[in-house]
C-alpha cells in the first residue's frame, strides 16, 4: 500500500511540476512580449523627445530670423521718417520764404531778383536760467 501512495504521491508531483513549469514558461512569454512594448515606447519616448528638440530648435531660429526682421525694418522706418522730417523741415523753409518775398514790398522782390539781397539772422535772446533759492 505504501507503494501505491508513493506512487500516486509521485503522480501528483509529477503533476504539479508539469503545471508551474507550464505556468513559468507562460510568465516568461508575457515577461519577455512585456519587455519587447517596453522597449518599443522607449524608442517612441526617444523619438519624439527628439522630435520635440528640433521643433523647438526651429522655433527659436525663426523667432531670432523673425525679430532680427523686425529690428532692421524698425530701423529702415525710423530712417525713413527722419528723412520726411528733413524734407518737411526744408519745404517749410522755401514756403515761409517764399512768403516773405511775397510779402516784401517791389524793391525788394527786385533785389532778390537780381540776387542783391543780404539776408542777416537776428540774434536771439538767450534764456537766463532761473535762480532758486536754496533752502538753509
Amino acid at each position: 500500500m505504501t507503494s501505491i501512495i508513493m506512487v500516486m504521491w509521485c503522480a501528483q508531483l509529477q503533476e504539479k511540476v508539469s503545471k508551474l513549469s507550464q505556468e513559468l514558461n507562460e510568465e516568461r512569454e508575457l515577461n519577455r512580449c512585456l519587455s519587447d512594448n517596453q522597449k518599443s515606447w522607449k524608442d517612441r519616448v526617444t523619438g519624439l523627445e527628439s522630435r520635440l528638440e528640433d521643433v523647438v530648435k526651429q522655433k527659436d531660429s525663426v523667432s531670432t530670423h523673425y525679430m532680427s526682421f523686425l529690428i532692421e525694418f524698425v530701423a529702415w522706418v525710423l530712417q525713413e521718417i527722419q528723412d520726411l522730417r528733413e524734407q518737411v523741415r526744408d519745404l517749410m523753409f522755401y514756403l515761409e520764404t517764399q512768403k516773405k518775398i511775397e510779402d516784401s514790398p517791389d524793391g525788394a522782390k527786385q533785389e532778390i531778383q537780381e540776387g542783391q539781397l543780404i539776408i542777416t539772422q537776428s540774434s536771439q535772446q538767450k534764456a537766463t536760467p532761473s535762480r532758486r533759492k536754496k533752502k538753509q
